[in-house]
């Protein structure tokens, strides 16, 4: 009975040690396992982000009065030369054509009546410009078969218009780009018009007018919500002034508040301001570009504004100095460079400059 005891004692000890052994050994032959090669581990590829929406804006255009003369002699590509790199390297490049293009026609009674070659169309096409609102004060200077020949020749030239129209209907609508799958949709209206029969109605060629207040919100917030991007170009405020109209920057900032992404003016025939409102861009007034030589210095000053907005919404932008002369704009120099510069710094808000000619929202 001892013996019987004894061994039965015995096993249980001899199995337990046994189980821990093989447990080390698999342990021992987990930790001598060789390491993966690195160059057989596949690299994670990174997900580059979507390159940002690109626009170039710029102001009144046109190429009547002592344009015209030049333009006829160097061709109509002459005034466009040191300002297409700016505009074509852009996605959307956008003017306010100032001016009926045809060559049809009797003027108005007006102070300032412009009609313009249709050869300014083919070479704002060559420089870049896919885009122009016509909601202006001197879109219908020539009547109503000129600014209808203007809007069949910007559609030959694969040009968009806003802000005017065959009919009430066109005139009001916004127009939609779709840039990297993202729909970008543009405006255009004027509150400065000299008579209520310039507007567009249900069956007449026409601007879309500016002074309805709540007619214009209630179009922007339509294109807000079937866009990802909107932008409203807008023809307002006082010739040579310094500053936007109060009613102007109230408009500015309510289209914002409904969702717009960028408001840019014309019209004062002089640079105003940019300002960053809730982070979104306003520029009161982009002054001329290709334009008379007017006898005020400020109205021969000009820029392209160029703004970038990138996957998340934020928007940067770039002032490219440029100077009216003989008809064209070209590249500042140094001295008008600094001028320009030190005017925009002076009489914009809610962002801050680089030396880089950048303006970023605060």
């Amino acid at each position: 009975m001892v013996k019987r005891f004894c061994l039965l004692f015995i096993v249980p000890v001899v199995i337990f040690v046994c189980t821990g052994c093989a447990q080390n050994e698999e342990d021992i032959s987990r930790e001598r396992q060789p390491l993966q090669n690195q160059d057989d581990i596949a690299p994670q590829k990174e997900i580059e982000p979507e390159p940002p929406i690109t626009f170039s804006f710029a102001g009144d255009t046109m190429a009547a009065g002592n344009v015209a003369p030049i333009l006829e002699e160097k061709g109509y590509q002459f005034p466009w030369e040191q300002a297409r790199p700016y505009l074509e390297e852009s996605d959307i490049a956008m003017v306010n054509l100032e001016t009926a293009v045809s060559l049809r026609g009797e003027p108005t009674n007006k102070t300032y009546a412009f009609r313009s070659h249709p050869d300014l169309i083919k070479g704002m096409k060559w420089a870049g410009v896919n885009m122009v609102t016509v909601a202006n004060n001197h879109s219908l200077d020539f009547g109503t078969e000129s600014f209808e020949d203007t809007l069949n020749t910007l559609t030959e030239h694969d040009i968009t218009y806003v802000g005017g129209g065959f009919n009430e209907e066109e005139a009001y609508q916004s127009k939609q780009m779709t840039i990297r799958g993202k729909t970008v949709s543009f405006l255009g209206f004027s509150r400065v018009l000299p008579s209520v029969s310039w507007y567009a109605r249900k069956e007449q060629p026409g601007l879309a007018s500016g002074y309805q207040d709540e007619r214009v919100y209630e179009l922007a917030t339509q294109a807000v919500e079937n866009s990802d991007i909107t932008v409203v170009y807008m023809h307002w405020g006082k010739e040579l002034a310094d500053t936007p109209e109060t009613a102007d920057r109230e408009m500015a900032r309510q289209l914002i508040d409904l969702g717009v992404d960028m408001v840019i003016g014309s019209h004062p025939h002089v640079l105003q301001g940019l300002e960053y409102y809730k982070g979104k861009l306003i520029a009161y007034s982009l002054g001329n570009f290709i334009f008379t030589n007017s006898h005020q210095e400020l109205a021969r000053q000009s820029v392209v504004l160029q703004v970038a907005i990138n996957e998340d919404g934020k928007q940067t932008a770039k002032v490219y100095p440029m100077k009216i002369d003989m008809g064209a704009v070209w590249t500042a120099d140094n001295q008008e460079s600094e001028n320009i510069m030190k005017r925009l710094s002076s009489l914009s808000k809610g962002g801050e400059w680089t030396e880089e000619g950048e303006y970023l929202p605060n």
